[in-house]
């Protein structure tokens, strides 16, 4: 098996841990509203790895300018109590690896992800009919979940992590 053969599954490796993170942070924030930090370090230690592997060039200023702007914002955001530092950091990094070649569509998946969850959150009768439906299969968790105004942002991130990194690797 060749060097560049060697290199294109070493970052295959790499780019499947960074969606199986983000789909960790994702059970974790439905769970308890908590990102650990854990995702955030691995996602900051594996990403010189993905770039030192990747087949394909990797643009770095763009990358890193791409993910300042992002924790700008989220920084402006959590500042305001909009949105949690899990999320800021997530946000932040999953910009950082998707780079300019997947910010689209990293921004697509989580607006649609995103806008279908508030969307959820927004219609009082369909939490209340979701609601009375798990409380009749004894899931009470979940009830009290979907009843609370805590939006698990999260969940939109990772989809559009991953819908990012589909839309670059396996096309």
């Amino acid at each position: 098996m060749g060097v560049v053969m060697s290199l294109v599954i070493l970052n295959n490796l790499f780019v499947s841990a960074f969606v199986a993170l983000l789909l960790v942070a994702a059970i974790e924030d439905l769970d308890d509203y908590r990102i650990p930090n854990f995702i955030s370090l691995a996602l900051i230690g594996l990403y010189p790895l993905y770039v030192l592997t990747a087949p394909f060039e990797v643009y770095l200023g763009w990358s890193f300018g791409i993910a300042s702007l992002f924790f700008l914002m989220g920084l402006g955001l959590f500042s305001l109590g909009i949105m949690g530092g899990g999320d800021v950091k997530l946000i932040t990094l999953t910009a950082l690896w998707v780079g300019p070649v997947g910010l689209i569509p990293f921004l697509l998946g989580m607006a649609l992800v995103g806008g279908a969850m508030s969307l959820f959150m927004l219609s009082a009768p369909v939490r209340h009919s979701t609601a009375y439906v798990c409380v009749h299969m004894g899931l009470m968790r979940a009830q009290e979940k979907i009843l609370t105004d805590k939006l698990p942002y999260g969940v939109a991130i990772c989809a559009g992590g991953v819908f990012a990194a589909y839309r670059m690797f396996m096309l």
